[in-house]
């Protein structure tokens, strides 16, 4: 994909064209840095909330997956860990869609030797756990409740209800990312190695935590006691512990005193702090529990405590919120450490190098924020965070007391502020001014978060749940003697000390890594793209010090190198390699030298005491010196390779062609065989092996079998033949291993004379005559062993029994002992027999093929054989013509022979459901068949009329439609509704689905519902007469400057109500179509049958006087909607479920029952066209429409059925005959 593509277009990137910049250029130079040094590297993500930090990292984990690759799938497993950990981990703030809620430094291990990943582990810090419980207006809960509660297998298998059900959710159930899908989540954490049975108690623990905030409680007379009894049942059920026990922990609390036990009663406002304290904690350990497992999956049994690493840092960005607690002043303290050591790097560092090397720099100023992180953790200045410490220490300490003291230390401190009276809301708030902007927290609830304590009852119901997985979350403790109780505070370790301690141990890693930046840039606060506010962007670069660093580096030598490692890298640049010095230890006057001889200006570069440092262009300069060196001296280096190799190469082959000839002279199997597999050269430079080494190997195999064939005969030899059936079979596999071996090539041209491989000596097992005379005797013994017993069987079967099994089984053995007889001629004719007949049988009795199952019955009668498939073909043979051809259908319908299955279905169509002799040139007698076969079949012939089309409009209603005219002239209306004419129609002929439904329910709907199903009818009516309107002027009946194109817009129309499934207005177009055919007198004053009508009858609008010119053309364009527009969107079959007359029938009765043209097959065949093999991809000209006609053949229609009897061996897809019906 692209994202790949780009990944090695960094990775592969020429030295002479450099790429854009790109965070995948930062993580190569840190991986080329990693594998060519031996100090490890580190990437810091940083930036505000929303600049895009975990993309960032996404990136960077990317890049090292896809060009390290490993030995067990680690990077697989590092991409998967981040979708996990961004599912229970982040969540939607009011500045970003993916926040991450907790910090994550990622280390990556590669192997010493190899440049492949070896393992990885993944550290989090200050997982923000009050989220669970509570979150700012227009900000959501972690992801993963979100992706549980919309997933719709969690919902049945959990009865999850909808999000606003929850109280821990505040925000619409909005989809902002792609973890918000369930299966992503668990596609990751099986990738992880979590069994489906963790992965289960996962989801349930986190379930219950939803269950959890919504147990409400209520005041009883001592305490409280919960009011939602069903909520409380569910939780308990998702914990796996018992609805009483939980209850109890929930509403009580035990207390430990040196005299014992106390139990109090908890009020609502504490039962509510218990239970969301529980939803909290048991969130945070389920969170630790997946980092543990992660870890332990990533690092596995390998030890990668000396690996070299790459680690990514992506921490919580700057957080200033409308209310900012606990967890946004650690957030932003680490923000400061990360700050002051980019300080550090970045200028300190650089200004102790250049006064070590004795060179000068210019200063460049920038702020230091030592005093910000004094007044937060300072020991001596009594920090913010060490008086928290202390205060949680006394126990009985407050929040107030905890920020007088603050104030006390601090008042005089420009960086603190907490002067109430101008504009902070609580006396507990205080600001502090951050290197990123001013701050304003508040103190309330510092000193709970920070002591982050469970009582012991919460602890010790949670650890006796059945849930192994909750058990292992919330283990027991050992109880502690009465008399420590009191100094039980003391020994906690709190949130915010914790908290420090990681951050110390990773600002330490951080030191002695070689450190690289990436600093995201939130480009506007609305989360738009394409929306760059500078003013904001360059307050960003300002705050974090990018100026400051660009200044240092534009002023500064960002590039420098040890004098050893200069001249090592840069010494192909004298091309000459002659130096003035003669001590390899005098590296600083060697590179004096390399400087001088490549005659640039290199003035600028500066040689300090230990390294030399060099700007940008000299850079450049100098990388491309050096790659023009290098052009020239590569390819040298490699003819030297090259023909040591070749050289090396030539004497192996030489010394193992010698080593094959001895072992070949040997003729031993074990030497040949051991000296090829020692001359096995590989070919990874040359594609080229021994030339005697084919042969050695056709030789071996050829030894092979001379030492099998040996062991056979002996066999043979030392065999005790005894005239029992187990010897006989014995004896006979031996002679048949013998006699194959001797067939092949290798032992009869052995044989012959020695010599066959060209070598002298070659030594080949015995092979005596004695031998030989033993196999000839052996042949003739098992002959005569068995032919006597073979013949009587043979007569037994031949002349009574025929049992097919056991006469192939005789005439076999007959064949193998060479035995030929009149016998076995005659047996091996009644076997051929028996297999045609049980062949031909199944074959027709499958495709219910006439002619072949009377040949069945014939061989059957022949051989006196019954049952199975012959009884069948008998019972299918006495079958009338009508039941047989219905079995012929349903058969190929059975096995998808749709050639068969066509075919049959019009036959028994034009056969018993319209007429047995559609092409008939007599038209009475054709009346009276269609007559006969219509009420053979149970119907009556009106039963196929067009008057009893289900919704064909009352004559009533069609007079009622012309208005005054109408009632002025309602017989002549009524008659003429179904009758030619040549005048419009006032309204359509067939009553649509909708007005039907209108005229039945239209009483019962809304005047909305009446008002659009009214709007529908009209458009149904309006393409009705739009229709009819086309038919007159292509007939001629309206004067028309196009008629070809009245007659596409027909065809047009047709079209698209089938793809539309507008069966109604299909139905209407071929009744106005039959409407203009019933033209008695058009009928009677043609003087010949239509037999051309390629050409237009009627081409001016006078001309159609005669009224037979309108019949033509009718019958012209009837013709060519059936070779275009099926009559029905459905695809019927023959003799419907339901019993119905199709549309088709109808159709094709009044063609076969009106039309007096010798053409009428021809339009039946298009109509089968049509329906069986779909409608034409576009509309061809209507000249050629009407030319195709008159030459249409009946591509679905058969008259010579024996075409059929091979059918089922052919193509199912071959459905295009070549007969006419």
């Amino acid at each position: 994909n692209e994202s790949t593509k780009d990944i090695w277009q960094h990775r592969n990137k020429t030295p002479n064209h450099p790429t854009a910049p790109h965070i995948f250029s930062i993580t190569n130079d840190a991986y080329d840095a990693l594998m060519f040094s031996t100090k490890n590297q580190s990437i810091l993500v940083s930036g505000e909330s929303g600049a895009g930090k975990t993309v960032a990292t996404k990136q960077c984990l990317s890049f090292l997956a896809t060009v390290s690759g490993s030995k067990f799938r680690i990077e697989q497993k590092l991409l998967a860990a981040k979708p996990l950990l961004e599912a229970f981990g982040n969540a939607k703030t009011i500045r970003n869609n993916n926040s991450s809620r907790f910090g994550n430094w990622m280390q990556v291990f590669f192997d010493k030797k190899k440049s492949n990943l070896h393992g990885g582990r993944i550290t989090t810090y200050l997982l923000e756990r009050t989220r669970v419980v509570y979150q700012s207006p227009q900000e959501r809960n972690f992801h993963i409740f979100y992706a549980l509660c919309e997933d719709i297998e969690c919902q049945e298998r959990y009865e999850i209800g909808s999000i606003d059900q929850y109280r821990y959710f505040n925000s619409p159930s909005e989809e902002v990312s792609d973890i918000d899908n369930l299966d992503v989540i668990r596609d990751a954490m099986s990738e992880l190695g979590f069994h489906d049975s963790v992965q289960e108690q996962v989801l349930r623990l986190t379930l219950s935590v939803l269950c959890l905030g919504n147990i409400s409680f209520t005041k009883k007379s001592r305490g409280s006691t919960v009011a939602s009894v069903e909520e409380l049942e569910k939780a308990a059920d998702l914990l796996e512990v018992t609805s009483t026990e939980l209850m109890t922990c929930l509403t009580t609390r035990t207390l430990r005193t040196i005299d014992g036990n106390i139990t109090g009663e908890l009020n609502v406002s504490s039962a509510r702090v218990a239970c969301d304290s529980l939803a909290m904690a048991l969130y945070s350990r389920l969170f630790r529990f997946l980092v543990e497992h992660v870890n332990q999956l990533l690092v596995g049994d390998e030890d990668v405590t000396e690996s070299k690493f790459i680690g990514i840092l992506d921490i919580f960005g700057f957080e200033i919120f409308e209310n900012n607690s606990l967890e946004q002043l650690c957030i932003n303290f680490c923000n400061e450490k990360l700050q002051q050591l980019f300080n550090f790097s970045t200028f300190t560092e650089e200004e102790q190098l250049y006064r070590s090397e004795g060179i000068a720099f210019t200063k460049v100023n920038f702020i230091n924020n030592q005093p910000v992180l004094n007044l937060i953790e300072g020991q001596e200045a009594q920090g913010i965070l060490p008086l928290l410490d202390d205060a949680c220490k006394l126990g009985t300490a407050t929040e107030a007391n905890f920020l007088s003291q603050v104030v006390k230390r601090h008042k005089k401190n420009i960086l603190f502020q907490t002067d109430r009276k101008r504009r902070f809301q609580t006396a507990m708030s205080f600001e502090i001014s951050h290197y990123a902007g001013i701050v304003k927290y508040d103190a309330t609830g510092f000193i709970a978060k920070n002591l982050d304590t469970l009582s012991m009852d919460i602890v010790s119901v949670m650890s006796r749940s059945t849930n192994g997985l909750l058990s292992e979350l919330f283990p027991v403790k050992e109880s502690r003697p009465a008399r420590h109780i009191r100094t039980q505070s003391s020994r906690v370790k709190t949130i915010t000390r914790q908290f420090r301690e990681q951050l110390q141990n990773l600002m330490q890693t951080l030191t002695a890594t070689d450190t690289r930046y990436i600093r995201c840039i939130k480009p506007n606060d609305q989360q738009l793209p394409n929306m760059f506010e500078s003013a904001q962007c360059v307050e960003q670069l300002r705050c974090s010090g990018v100026f400051e660093a660009v200044a240092i580096k534009k002023t500064g030598y960002p590039f420098r190198y040890s004098h050893k490692a200069f001249a090592c890298r840069f010494s192909c640049i004298n091309s000459e390699h002659k130096y003035m010095t003669t001590s390899k230890d005098d590296t600083r006057s060697r590179v004096a030298e390399i400087l001088d001889v490549s005659n640039q200006d290199f003035s600028d570069v500066q040689v300090g005491k230990s390294m030399v440092l060099y700007r940008a262009k000299e850079h450049r300069m100098l990388i491309l010196l050096r790659n023009l060196a290098l052009e020239r001296i590569i390819p040298k280096v490699q003819a030297i390779i090259r023909g040591f190799l070749s050289r090396n190469y030539a004497f192996r082959i030489r010394r193992a062609e010698k080593e094959i000839n001895n072992a070949m002279r040997s003729g031993k199997c074990d030497k040949i065989e051991a000296v090829l597999e020692k001359s096995r050269v590989d070919s990874y430079v040359f594609d080229y092996c021994p030339r005697n080494a084919d042969v050695a190997r056709q030789m071996l195999r050829d030894l092979r079998e001379w030492e099998r064939l040996d062991t056979l005969l002996i066999k043979i030899d030392e065999a005790d033949i005894m005239d029992t059936s187990e010897g006989y079979q014995r004896m006979q596999q031996i002679y048949s291993e013998v006699c194959d071996l001797l067939e092949t090539h290798t032992i009869k041209a052995r044989l012959s004379p020695r010599n066959y491989y060209g070598h002298r000596s070659y030594l080949f097992p015995n092979f005596t005559e004695d031998q030989l005379d033993l196999k000839k005797d052996l042949k003739e013994w098992m002959a005569a062993s068995r032919i006597g017993e073979l013949e009587a069987e043979l007569l037994k079967q031949v002349s009574s029994q025929l049992d097919k099994f056991e006469l192939e089984t005789l005439i076999k053995e007959a064949h193998k002992l060479q035995h030929k007889s009149e016998l076995v001629k005659e047996g091996a004719d009644l076997l051929h027999k028996l297999e045609t007949l049980d062949s031909l049988a199944s074959k027709s009795v499958q495709t219910v093929s006439r002619k072949g199952l009377e040949k069945v019955v014939d061989l059957a009668d022949e051989l006196c054989q019954e049952g199975g498939d012959i009884v069948e073909a008998r019972a299918l043979l006495a079958l009338d013509t009508q039941a047989f051809l219905e079995q012929e259908y349903l058969r190929a319908k059975q096995v998808g022979d749709e050639r068969r299955r066509i075919h049959r279905e019009i036959r028994l169509l034009m056969e018993y459901k319209y007429s047995s002799e559609p092409d008939d040139a007599n038209v009475e007698a054709r009346r009276e068949r269609l007559a006969h076969v219509i009420s053979a079949s149970g119907r009556s012939h009106r039963d196929f009329s067009i008057e009893n089309i289900k919704n064909l409009r009352s004559r009533d209603s069609y007079a009622k439609s012309a208005g005054l005219l109408g009632l002025l002239r309602k017989g002549v209306f009524k008659k003429g509704m179904l009758m030619y004419t040549s005048k419009d129609i006032p309204t359509s002929l067939l009553v649509c689905a909708e007005e039907m439904y209108l005229l039945e329910n239209g009483h019962e709907m809304t005047s909305s519902e009446r008002s659009n199903k009214k709007e529908r009818v009209k458009r149904f009516k309006n393409k009705a007469l739009a229709n009819f309107r086309n038919i007159l002027e292509y007939c001629g009946e309206v004067k028309c400057e196009d008629p070809d194109g009245a007659a596409r817009k027909i065809l047009r129309r047709g079209i698209k109500a089938f793809e539309a499934g507008d069966d109604d207005l299909l139905v209407e177009m071929y009744l106005q179509m039959m409407k203009q055919l019933n033209n008695p007198v058009g009928r009677s004053e043609m003087t010949k049958p239509i037999l051309d009508i390629t050409n237009r009858f009627v081409d001016t609008f006078d001309s159609h006087r005669n009224g037979s010119s309108a019949y033509a053309n009718a019958l012209a364009l009837m013709a060519m909607m059936v070779s275009v527009i099926p009559l029905s969107t459905k695809s019927s079959e023959y003799d419907p479920d339901d019993g119905s007359i199709t549309m088709e029938d109808r159709v094709i009765v009044w063609m076969l029952n009106n039309m007096l043209t010798t053409q009428t097959k021809k339009y039946i065949s298009s109509i089968h066209n049509v329906k069986y093999g779909g409608i034409p991809k576009r509309i061809q000209k209507i000249k050629k429409l009407r030319e195709n006609f008159s030459r249409v053949r009946g591509k679905f229609s058969i008259a010579d059925e024996s075409e059929l009897d091979d059918g089922p061996e052919q193509e199912n897809e071959h459905l295009y005959l070549q007969r006419n019906t």
